[in-house]
């Protein structure tokens, strides 16, 4: 299958670098900045509350499952949301509602992190929000087939770990407790029949379990349809998040950095059938 791909110098802004250390605001050049909100994110180690988002047109993400209590504290937070926040990249439906309630003038990104398996539910989900972001649990080719048929530009994940589970529960720190260990919030899992790693980590609000190994979506990056491509650099030391979005940003591999890919999902296609009955 031959992708359909605009030849030419990624443009500015269409990298979205989740913002993993303050010092990249000031390393990193040419990418729109994406802040996990204090609060209302889990899986970060570095989240921020609306008052240091001072740079402009960024974007913050909420990917919490949230009750009544939370949606209402969130509320009051967004009530005076600064005009230097562009966009609001939500998991949770109720934040839609409650951005629609309170006619936020940002862009309105549903997080389809499972989800976003095929084009003709992501057509639907696009008549309610301006973009969403296409699940990496899929070929290359399956992605490309949403992209070359959505009504809208999406966003690919272009770069991390894979978010595999997440749970409301505080799963490590439960266990620590149970067998008497020293509690900790983030841990490596090797899983022993077949030896396939984790990172895992929580807060106080759940845990998440992450891909040992990191993704790279290099091959889709420049085609026509995507508003954003999502580099998301957990748990790497700051130079190399610099050196790496450099890369990414000119179409590279990330040959010498010392960071292992896996690309399973891209290249095998999944045993489920995830293909919508149409009738």
């Amino acid at each position: 299958m031959a992708y359909h791909l605009v030849q030419r110098k990624m443009q500015v802004n269409n990298i979205l670098l989740t913002v993993t250390d303050k010092e990249l605001l000031k390393k990193v050049q040419d990418c729109t900045f994406l802040f996990p909100l204090e609060g209302f994110c889990v899986g970060y180690e570095q989240c921020f509350k609306i008052s240091e988002i001072k740079i402009s047109n960024a974007y913050i993400l909420i990917n919490r499952i949230l009750d009544d209590k939370d949606l209402n504290v969130l509320e009051n937070i967004l009530k005076s949301i600064p005009n230097n926040i562009s966009g609001i990249i939500f998991e949770d439906l109720g934040v839609l509602e409650l951005i629609n309630e309170l006619n936020l003038n940002v862009k309105k990104i549903y997080y389809m992190i499972h989800n976003g398996l095929n084009y003709q539910s992501i057509n639907e989900y696009l008549k309610m929000v301006d973009s969403v972001i296409i699940s990496s649990d899929i070929t290359k080719e399956e992605i490309n087939e949403i992209l070359d048929k959505t009504n809208k530009p999406c966003i690919i994940y272009t770069f991390g770990l894979n978010d595999l589970m997440y749970s409301r529960r505080t799963l490590l720190s439960n266990f620590d407790r149970y067998h008497n260990l020293e509690i900790k919030r983030v841990s490596d899992i090797t899983e022993p029949i077949n030896n396939y790693k984790f990172k895992v980590m929580e807060n106080d609000f759940g845990t998440i379990f992450y891909s040992g190994k990191y993704y790279y979506n290099k091959d889709l990056m420049l085609h026509k349809n995507i508003l954003y491509n999502w580099v998301n650099p957990l748990f790497l030391d700051t130079d190399i998040v610099v050196e790496l979005v450099s890369r990414i940003i000119n179409n590279q591999d990330l040959d010498n950095l010392n960071i292992e890919l896996d690309n399973t999902f891209l290249n095998k296609k999944s045993i489920v059938n995830i293909k919508e009955v149409i009738k």
